[in-house]
């Protein structure tokens, strides 16, 4: 069986605003030391991370989230008041691969509210892995999706 997304080339959160689709760019948050990053980047030096949170709808009705998370260390200063930093920071590392995870799963209380979840309705967990030319992880994004936002064929 294959699975595949209905938007088919990868874009970043930003990029994806061409689509009829609306976004809303939820606030930045700072996560700080945390051995759960050290072990996602595959990295003992990450510290903190910053996370960019993107909710996506069609009119009212909410069909993603997404999160961006990218290691403190890896955002230079001259990025900082960039508004598309997940293309700068692909550039800038020259990300040549994606690599990802699919699984099914319930919501998070968080995640049932953003994209109105009522009663015990599954989602889709979209891992992405952005590595660079030397197969290190420098940015990771969760797209989390209702399974009608998916196409499943056989």
């Amino acid at each position: 069986m294959n699975i595949r997304k209905k938007v088919r080339v990868y874009q970043t959160p930003l990029e994806r605003i061409h689509f009829t689709y609306r976004m809303e760019q939820l606030e930045p948050i700072i996560h700080e030391k945390k051995n759960f990053y050290k072990v996602l980047f595959a990295n003992p030096l990450v510290e903190e991370v910053l996370e960019r949170s993107f909710l996506y709808t069609d009119n009212t009705s909410p069909l993603s989230l997404v999160k961006s998370i990218i290691p403190n260390m890896y955002v230079k200063r001259s990025m900082g008041s960039i508004s598309n930093l997940e293309l700068k920071i692909d550039d800038f590392y020259q990300i040549d691969k994606i690599k990802k995870e699919y699984s099914l799963t319930w919501p998070t209380s968080e995640e049932a509210e953003l994209l109105q979840i009522i009663g015990d309705s599954q989602i889709i967990v979209e891992k992405q892995f952005f590595l660079d030319p030397n197969n290190k992880i420098i940015r990771y994004e969760e797209e989390v999706s209702c399974p009608e936002t998916y196409i499943f064929e056989e």
